[in-house]
């Protein structure tokens, strides 16, 4: 199963780029249609909101027969970043590539009654990264069709704990979770002018995309005496879902500079396969995890918030 999932991922981006470069190539040898290098240079950010909803509630001790009695995950909003290249070769093809990069911090509180009440508690800093790179094709004065490749990824740093009063047990943990896709992307894009300088922006995308999450989790702590214990966490997954955005844009003649600002929805699944209602970390030698409050599991999940962009383009 791994060598096909390996070898679907690698004929996929395979395709993708064949295409994206036979594309290019027509463009540049064609006479009729050569002029100046076009380049676009900037930057853009996304103040994002980040919401999953898993598709069995996260219980660690759900192999006990334990009950979830509250369970309260929050994700506090954050500022993505980074720059925005677009080179036109010809008048109706161009090649974009846009790299996000942010912090998230997530707060897991949960209880959970087996007996007595367990109380979970994990922070987690989410580093993100959110790559697009594209080759557009112009339809038409208002339209651009776009074929390209994406990634999502981030690394989870996070430490916790579990507590169970009424025995005066209490154990930390902290450790690490890397998921990392890649896939194809495409879609269109839209420019609609509206007065003057002024015009709207609309992109509409989909995507499916193959990843494998490696991590590591370690207990430092526990009131039982002398732990030390280690788990480790790999798997492959998929993701698969729908990218928008709608901003309105203004055209600086004098210094050849757009500024957009508008809204951005990122709409995904992640699927886990068979593991979609475990923790999955497990133990050296083979034993599972249990216990522990880090999850992965089948979800959707939701970023969206307002982005602002700038622009400044040039010739050579």
């Amino acid at each position: 199963m791994k060598k096909n999932l390996l070898s679907s991922l690698s004929l996929s981006l395979s395709l993708s780029l064949s295409l994206s470069l036979s594309l290019l190539l027509v463009t540049i040898l064609t006479p009729s249609k050569l002029h100046a290098l076009d380049i676009t240079v900037g930057a853009t950010t996304w103040y994002a909101w980040w919401d999953s909803k898993y598709e069995k509630e996260p219980n660690p001790l759900a192999g006990f027969g334990a009950e979830v009695v509250s369970n309260n995950i929050s994700t506090t909003p954050a500022f993505l970043y980074g720059p925005v290249i677009s080179l036109k070769f010809s008048e109706n093809f161009n090649l974009t590539f846009v790299y996000l990069y942010g912090k998230f911090e997530q707060i897991d509180y949960k209880e959970i009654f087996l007996g007595n009440t367990y109380y979970y508690m994990t922070d987690t800093i989410y580093k993100r990264r959110d790559a697009d790179i594209a080759l557009n094709y112009r339809l038409n004065d208002y339209l651009k069709f776009f074929i390209g490749a994406k990634q999502m990824a981030y690394k989870a740093v996070f430490s916790g704990k579990y507590e169970l009063p009424a025995s005066s047990i209490e154990r930390k943990y902290t450790g690490y979770k890397k998921p990392n896709a890649y896939g194809p992307g495409l879609g269109l894009n839209c420019t609609l002018p509206v007065i003057d300088n002024f015009f709207i922006l609309g992109t509409l995308s989909g995507f499916y995309l193959w990843g494998k999450e490696e991590g590591y989790l370690e207990i430092i702590y526990s009131s039982l005496g002398p732990d030390g214990r280690s788990f480790n966490d790999k798997f492959n997954y998929k993701e698969y879902g729908i990218n928008s955005n709608l901003s309105i844009a203004y055209y600086i003649t004098s210094i050849s500079t757009v500024v957009s600002l508008g809204g951005r929805l990122q709409y995904f699944k992640t699927d886990c396969g068979n593991i979609k209602d475990l923790y999955i970390f497990t133990e050296s030698g083979g034993s599972p995890g249990l216990g522990m409050g880090i999850y992965s599991g089948n979800k959707t999940q939701k970023i969206y918030g307002i982005t602002l962009t700038a622009t400044y383009s040039f010739s050579i």
